[in-house]
């Protein structure tokens, strides 16, 4: 049998990283969009550092009614989470180390009832609007939910 040969035709075919992205949904928010462009390239979605949001206030769950928790640009929809951990071809395109979300307010009920995750995910520091249904939800992965550091 002979052996193979690299063909540098072939290997001209393959993507480069960045065609690889996967695009946004359009009905996901600006601070959605923000969030995945963060996580999908393995780093954490720190509302805190993102530009324009509060120049770099230290958000506290604690401070609930700090008018800060409502600007815009760290409102991200449980609709986006519910997409990037179950539906593909985002869940697919989450690196293997999960979701890290810090310094944002989840706006709207977080439902993963009966759920089947492929990778793990972690709200830090952040506020949660609504409700969270994680009845029934399979993971290999973790979950965490931390309101302090």
């Amino acid at each position: 049998m002979a052996a193979a040969r690299f063909d540098p035709a072939l290997a001209q075919l393959a993507p480069k990283a960045d065609d690889m992205r996967t695009e946004p949904v359009n009905t996901w928010t600006d601070a959605d969009k923000w969030a995945w462009s963060k996580i999908e390239s393995g780093q954490t979605a720190d509302f805190d550092q993102r530009e324009n949001c509060g120049n770099g206030w230290a958000s506290d769950p604690e401070r609930e009614s700090d008018p800060a928790w409502d600007d815009p640009c760290r409102k991200v929809s449980a609709r986006f989470l519910e997409d990037i951990l179950t539906k593909a071809p985002w869940r697919e395109a989450v690196p293997f180390k999960g979701i890290v979300i810090t310094h944002a307010k989840i706006d709207g009920d977080i439902n993963l009832e009966n759920a089947r995750l492929i990778r793990g995910f972690w709200i830090n520091v952040s506020l949660i609007d609504g409700a969270v249904n994680l009845r029934r939800v399979r993971t290999d992965g973790l979950i965490g939910l931390r309101e302090r550091w």
